[in-house]
């Protein structure tokens, strides 16, 4: 698994989120927690979850045994955050704090102007280290997902 040379993924918490999260801004990108890393110590290993779900409702129309849909709730399923650790700095491990809630804004073609995002208002609900032998040091946090700014542009 790699991630695209473009991805950004900042964290913001609650504190210091957005305003705007339909519009982020450079000075609200700048004035986050970078995830993604350097490639020398901590930073996003693995993405899990994150995709709305949709579901549709039955809608017999009692005239044919064939029975339509309409659209129903979409939801976002609890996900997920591996990111490897760094043992000595833990900056990221320590901005990721337990029970902390913020938002996590993705940046998929980078954080340049007119460039297209999605932010999730999260709560970290569980925070684990792995200690998998023959493997680097990861965590891993495990986020509730409320109804996510999905196009917000920069």
């Amino acid at each position: 698994f790699t991630l695209p040379a473009r991805l950004v993924v900042i964290w913001w918490p609650t504190a210091s989120q957005p305003a705007n999260l339909q519009a982020p801004t450079a000075v609200n990108i700048s004035a986050g927690t970078n995830l993604i890393g350097n490639g020398q110590g901590e930073g996003l290993a693995m993405i899990n979850g994150f995709e709305v779900q949709p579901s549709t409702i039955p809608v017999p129309d009692y005239a044919s045994r064939i029975v339509g849909t309409v659209p129903g709730d979409s939801s976002v399923p609890d996900s997920s955050l591996e990111l490897w650790m760094d043992d000595t700095t833990r900056t990221l491990y320590n901005a990721l704090a337990l029970n902390a809630t913020g938002v996590l804004g993705f940046f998929f073609d980078g954080t340049a102007t007119t460039k297209e995002s999605r932010l999730y208002p999260v709560t970290i609900i569980s925070k684990e280290r792995n200690f998998d032998r023959g493997e680097a040091h990861k965590f891993t946090i495990g986020l509730s997902v409320a109804t996510p700014s999905i196009g917000a542009v920069v």
